[in-house]
C-alpha cells in the first residue's frame, strides 16, 4: 500500500499479465483491489482530519441533546456534522451538486481517537440497501496506528469483503522548503 495526496494506493504485487490469467480475467482480484483502496482511502481522510473543514472556513456550532451540531457553507455546498460532546465526529451529511451522506463511529487509542466504523451510501440513496459499510480494526507499526483487518460490506449487492494487511511498513516524507531573504523573493 502507498498512501499518495491523501489516498491510497493498492497493489496486489501481480502484473497485468499475471491477473489476466486468474480466473475472469483477474476480475475478482480487480475487486477486491478497488475495495481495499476505498476502505482505506475512506480511512485516510479520517485519519489526517481531512474531513473536517479548513480553519478559516466560516461556520456554525451549537449545542445539541446529544452534543453538538456544527453547520458549514462552503460555496455552492452545505455541510452538517453532528459531533458527540466530546467533539467527535457521529455523522455528516453534504448537500450540494452531488448530496453524500455518511456516518461513523470511533473509540479512544493509544494515539488519539480510531475510526471503528464508516457507513456511507452506494448511489446517492440514503437508506437501508444501499449502504457501504467500512469497519476497521488496528495494529501498531512503528509507532503509528495502521488499519489491520477491514470489513466492507456492500448491501447492494449481498456482498461482503474482508481483508487483512501484513508486513506494513511506515515512511515518511520531508518537504523541504526554501527560505527566502531579501533579493530571494
Amino acid at each position: 500500500m502507498c498512501i499518495r495526496d491523501r489516498n491510497a494506493t493498492v497493489s496486489s504485487g501481480f502484473t497485468d499479465d499475471a491477473i489476466s490469467k486468474l480466473p475472469h480475467g483477474g476480475m475478482a482480484e480487480f475487486l477486491l483491489e478497488h475495495a481495499v483502496q476505498k476502505g482505506l482511502s475512506s480511512w485516510l481522510r479520517s485519519s489526517t482530519n481531512s474531513m473536517l473543514p479548513p480553519p478559516d472556513t466560516t461556520a456554525s456550532l451549537k449545542q445539541s441533546k446529544s452534543g453538538y451540531e456544527l453547520e458549514v457553507k462552503l460555496g455552492p455546498i452545505e455541510i452538517g456534522m453532528a459531533l458527540t460532546p466530546d467533539m467527535r465526529l457521529r455523522s455528516s451529511s453534504l448537500k450540494g451538486p452531488e448530496s453524500n451522506h455518511f456516518e461513523t463511529s470511533f473509540e479512544p487509542g493509544p494515539q488519539g481517537f480510531l475510526l471503528t466504523s464508516l457507513t456511507t451510501s452506494e448511489d446517492g440513496n440514503w437508506g437501508r440497501g444501499h449502504y457501504l459499510i467500512y469497519t476497521y480494526t488496528y495494529q501498531t507499526v512503528d509507532g503509528v496506528q495502521l488499519p489491520e483487518q477491514v470489513a466492507v460490506i456492500r448491501e447492494s449487492h449481498h456482498e461482503v469483503w474482508r481483508y487483512r494487511l501484513s508486513d506494513c511498513s511506515v515512511k515518511t516524507r520531508v518537504l523541504q522548503v526554501p527560505i527566502l531573504g531579501p533579493g530571494n523573493q
